[in-house]
């Protein structure tokens, strides 16, 4: 019966303790804030593979004063044949070297759900921004402790007051 009534009790305490204490939703919310207030971007000569994540939003800045939003695929090389039109159709002299490179993203185009691949050449990208979601993370993880160590605080107390209510006034 004793173990009942602690488990009964333990389950109260953690149901007030959690609707009371929201410290992991503030501390998600206030990370959200910070997030929203820092973008993140980089030169696509500084991007590395382990920068972007697959699915991770991203805006793409062209030279050209344009941009494209869409979810993040991979950097991938461009087909040789592509690669060789471009270069014809600015009458540029095509170098021998040049790393066949674009980043792929997926866009979403009106009554499309599943979205339109498009790979857009690193020579024409002027700035890759994405918004960081650490502030988030972070925030949760702090409220989520500050919870945590409250629920086994107040768990502790009860104990300590023969797993009663009578130690909280009741």
């Amino acid at each position: 019966m004793s173990s009942r009534r602690m488990l009964l009790s333990t389950t109260v305490v953690a149901g007030l303790v959690l609707s009371q204490s929201d410290c992991t939703m503030v501390g998600a919310g206030i990370g959200e804030l910070i997030d929203a207030t820092t973008a993140q971007s980089l030169a696509p000569h500084e991007l590395a593979p382990e920068t972007l994540e697959p699915g991770q939003k991203i805006t793409v800045r062209l030279r050209d004063g344009g941009s494209v939003e869409g979810r993040y695929i991979a950097i991938v090389t461009l087909p040789a044949d592509e690669h060789a039109a471009r270069y014809a159709s600015t009458g540029e002299r095509q170098p021998a070297a040049v790393p066949q490179r674009a980043l792929a993203l997926r866009t979403t185009a009106a009554g499309n759900r599943a979205g339109v691949e498009r790979r857009v050449p690193l020579d024409r990208i002027a700035l890759i921004e994405w918004d960081s979601d650490s502030g988030r993370k972070v925030g949760t993880i702090v409220g989520g402790v500050i919870d945590a160590v409250a629920l086994v605080y107040l768990t502790a107390a009860m104990a300590a007051c023969g797993g009663g209510w009578s130690g909280f006034g009741y």
